[in-house]
């Protein structure tokens, strides 16, 4: 069992609205549970956090609930991606 996810609370839920089809990229992601939890409302996610643990674990959460989150192990200021986002989440 993975837990997690529904961790995104209600408040934040209203005020990110409707993130369906949404491109989504949570800097400090940590094991994921919250990205994990936004894929299921429907965002396209991308989750970043530097430990390697952090990443694995998400990865392995993501793999486990069948959801097609990217995670990517980077400092978010080194973090060089070449393309956009409509929510970036902290």
């Amino acid at each position: 069992r993975v837990e997690g996810h529904q961790r995104v609370l209600a408040d934040e839920r209203e005020e990110l609205g409707d993130v369906r089809g949404r491109r989504l990229i949570h800097l400090l992601c940590n094991c994921g549970h919250d990205t994990l939890s936004l894929a299921r409302l429907g965002a396209r996610c991308t989750g970043v956090d530097i430990a390697d643990e952090a990443i694995a674990a998400a990865r392995s959460a993501a793999a486990v609930l069948g959801l097609p989150v990217r995670f990517i192990r980077s400092d978010v200021y080194d973090l060089a991606l070449d393309e956009h986002f409509d929510i970036v989440y902290v």
